[in-house]
């Protein structure tokens, strides 16, 4: 029932609120406007915002029914590269990205292979502040953007740090790298850990796979590059990583969160930050269309 009633306001939403449809549709123009339609962009977005509002009703519920019953609702898609990093015993990133019910998933990954979840801290935001306090009860350990010391204790004992890395956030520290053929803001994070540390990335995705249940797929490993110097390594982590989240976007568009504006910071926004690939400068010229 409650994944019914969130489905139909998430549908609600995409007419009610016409300023948050026109960005959708711009930025689905953006990803696949030489490969789609208007009419399946329309289509994709529209069915966006139906699962999000499924997502959203959904977590309020398994939250409810507490972590043993919720977890239930999550099986994991095999994916013998990622399970051996698992049962390594060494330290892994999980990079994720806000598609499907990714908070259930961050409840999987807390029991099922010791991820801990890097996340803002509330500060005096009661939103945030809730949300951390719902992860917490679903099992979820969450630790504060810039804790880097409690990052690394992290990673070194063997266990795993969760990140999401798939939207324009101002405030971490960031590379432009092309996303959907367009220069995109992406957190340098979980690479510089990565390529620090000498840990795997290893990539994320929730899936819908009925009206209840959910899928866990870990798709893609990633490794740093030993043959470059450490900034470049971690340059060509992310954009490794942006690729990666882009081929499961394409897979699955209507789960993904097109209501965020992935494309708002330009170069021009931020000159000092790195372009990478180099020759990615001159193709996509700062704030315009690839």
């Amino acid at each position: 029932m409650a994944t019914a009633a969130g489905h139909c306001v998430g549908v609600f939403a995409w007419y009610a609120v016409p300023w948050m449809r026109r960005q959708t549709l711009g930025n689905l123009e953006i990803a696949f406007g030489r490969e789609k339609s208007e009419a399946e962009r329309r289509r994709i977005g529209r069915r966006c915002y139906a699962l999000a509002g499924r997502a959203m009703f959904a977590w309020l519920v398994l939250h409810r029914m507490g972590p043993e019953r919720a977890l239930r609702r999550m099986v994991a898609e095999p994916c013998p590269e990622a399970e051996a990093v698992f049962q390594s015993g060494k330290g892994f990133i999980i990079v994720a990205q806000h598609s499907g019910l990714f908070e259930l998933l961050g409840a999987w990954s807390a029991k099922h292979i010791r991820v801990s979840s890097v996340g803002r801290d509330a500060g005096g935001d009661p939103g945030t502040g809730m949300l951390i306090t719902m992860r917490a009860e679903m099992g979820v350990r969450t630790i504060e953007q810039g804790g880097a010391r409690e990052i690394v204790r992290t990673l070194k004992r063997g266990d795993g740090v969760g990140m999401l890395a798939d939207q324009d956030i101002r405030r971490v520290n960031g590379a432009f790298v092309p996303f959907f053929g367009r220069l995109a803001h992406t957190p340098i994070g979980p690479a510089t850990m990565a390529v620090r540390l000498g840990v795997p990335i290893v990539c994320s995705d929730a899936q819908w796979r009925s009206f209840t249940t959910h899928a866990a797929c870990f798709p893609e490993v990633l490794h740093p590059r030993p043959d470059l110097s450490d900034d470049e390594a971690i340059l060509d982590l992310t954009l490794r990583c942006s690729e990666a989240i882009e081929r499961a976007v394409r897979r699955r568009p209507e789960e993904w969160f097109w209501m965020h504006d992935r494309w708002r910071t330009s170069p021009a926004d931020h000159p000092d930050a790195p372009i990478w690939p180099p020759e990615a400068r001159p193709s996509i010229p700062p704030g315009g269309a690839s």
